[in-house]
């Protein structure tokens, strides 16, 4: 697997973004829909499609394709922006104690959400995403989570959609078994 620091457009890129320091920031839900109405709105807006996802307590799983630029930045940069800066509010007006856990001596700003560098994959046939699917679809139920029973239990994923035929309007999907 060939890991890229540089996400180019129309590929599809398993994608690991990670909260700064692994902390459980998202918790609550309500981090947790900051996440998918980002998602979304790059979705509404055909900037990317989304063919798989979970939301972890520090971390997002994202089965992604950029289709275009959103201005001059990528999609994905887009997306780190809007979250930390929506989540950086919400902190500042209702959890000034668990701000100050994401405060940083970096001469670009004060506050990091999210850790540099996400992880991107290259996902080069049907077999690798089906198989980065499967690990989406598992990891709440991981022995080292274990946030729910079964895997479709699980509200802040893709399972129920593949699994199950359960759109839930939450993200909106790209099934991708009608694109391959």
């Amino acid at each position: 697997m060939k890991r890229k620091s540089h996400l180019e457009l129309d590929k599809i890129y398993f994608l690991t973004c990670t909260v700064h320091q692994w902390k459980k920031l998202f918790t609550p839900d309500k981090y947790k829909l900051i996440i998918i109405e980002s998602l979304n709105n790059l979705i509404k807006n055909n900037f990317i499609k989304i063919y798989g996802y979970v939301i972890m307590p520090n971390h997002i799983h994202l089965l992604i394709k950029l289709l275009k630029l959103n201005g001059k930045e990528k999609p994905n940069a887009s997306f780190i922006k809007e979250t930390s800066h929506l989540i950086i509010k919400d902190l500042k007006e209702n959890h000034d104690d668990v701000l100050k856990k994401f405060k940083v001596d970096e001469h670009d700003r004060v506050y990091r959400v999210w850790q540099r560098d996400s992880l991107a994959i290259e996902i080069f046939n049907n077999e690798m995403l089906e198989q980065k699917l499967e690990y989406i679809h598992n990891n709440p139920i991981n022995k080292k989570w274990n946030l729910v029973n079964e895997r479709d239990e699980y509200t802040f994923s893709s399972s129920k959609y593949y699994y199950q035929s359960i759109n839930d309007n939450m993200l909106q999907l790209t099934d991708y078994r009608n694109e391959f």
